[in-house]
């Protein structure tokens, strides 16, 4: 009897989990199997796209920032839609009604079990006299071929045996709501990462964004040197650089063949400011 109603509660055990786990996972089909593949596509590409464009900001740079501007935008609908299929499994998790769905909290049934299983055990040790008791007569053998003794002893094994299978089985349930939790956490680790370097790239392309248009604006001058310089003698040119110490402010340093005519980059008053370096001074921007 004991060994019976532990096969039942198991076996009913692992059929209700099995269908409430496949209810969660239609319920949340969507988000993993579609948005968050998505996402992490389109994330992927955006970061390719941002990557490649910071390698041009020094010969093209308001092309290159428009291509930044586009990896980040791609970025963004991306978490736009990691953090929709976050709340769509947290919705199916009840997390937001303060509940715990019954597969993820299965301590109760699995202290039952396991005290189910002790009795059984106990029971079978009783059987262990059961199956050495030599029968009176040789009946089983003479109409069955099977000696009394040899069966009773195939019997107590075999149910040893479904007991040793039950065990194996509730070990594996138990694991459940420890992988899926483990594997949620990383997860929501993975976005707030994504998020994270998602808020950094955009703060380094309102930077560059900001920067370039002082000094390549739509009000720039076209015939104004455009080119950072590049020498091993003051160093790159691109922001913030001083010239290897040569500067006390920190800019850019753009390249112009030497003898050259330069235009005013903007219109306003300008003014020497020291040796070799004049100062233009514009409200337009």
């Amino acid at each position: 009897e004991n060994v019976r109603r532990v096969v039942l509660r198991v076996s009913t055990l692992i059929s209700d989990i099995k269908a409430e786990v496949m209810e969660f996972y239609h319920s949340i089909a969507d988000a993993v199997t579609i948005t968050l593949p998505w996402a992490a596509e389109q994330i992927e590409n955006g970061v390719k796209m941002v990557v490649s464009s910071v390698e041009r900001l020094i010969k093209t740079p308001k092309t290159a920032i428009e291509d930044i501007y586009k990896g980040v935008t791609m970025i963004k609908f991306a978490m736009a839609g990691v953090i929709q299929a976050k709340e769509s499994i947290e919705n199916a998790l009840l997390f937001n009604e303060d509940k715990t769905l019954h597969w993820l909290n299965l301590q109760e049934d699995l202290t039952q079990i396991s005290e189910d299983v002790s009795l059984a055990f106990e029971s079978l040790s009783e059987l262990d006299d059961w199956a050495v008791q030599v029968e009176a007569t040789n009946f089983t053998l003479h109409f069955f071929g099977v000696d009394a003794k040899a069966l009773k002893q195939q019997i107590v094994a075999e149910l040893r045996g479904l007991m040793n299978g039950l065990n194996v089985s509730v070990l594996q349930v138990s694991r459940i709501p420890t992988i899926f939790i483990a594997a949620y956490n990383d997860t929501v680790e993975m976005i707030k990462s994504i998020k994270d370097g998602y808020q950094s790239v955009r703060d380094g392309y309102d930077e560059a964004k900001s920067l370039i248009e002082q000094i390549f604006g739509s009000k720039a001058n076209q015939d104004f040197p455009r080119k950072y310089l590049e020498s091993p003698a003051c160093g790159d040119g691109f922001y913030p650089s001083t010239g290897q110490g040569r500067y006390a402010e920190q800019g850019v340093l753009l390249e112009a063949a030497a003898g050259i005519e330069i235009g005013a980059p903007f219109s306003g008053i300008i003014r020497t400011s020291g040796s070799h370096q004049v100062t233009i001074t514009t409200d337009s921007m």
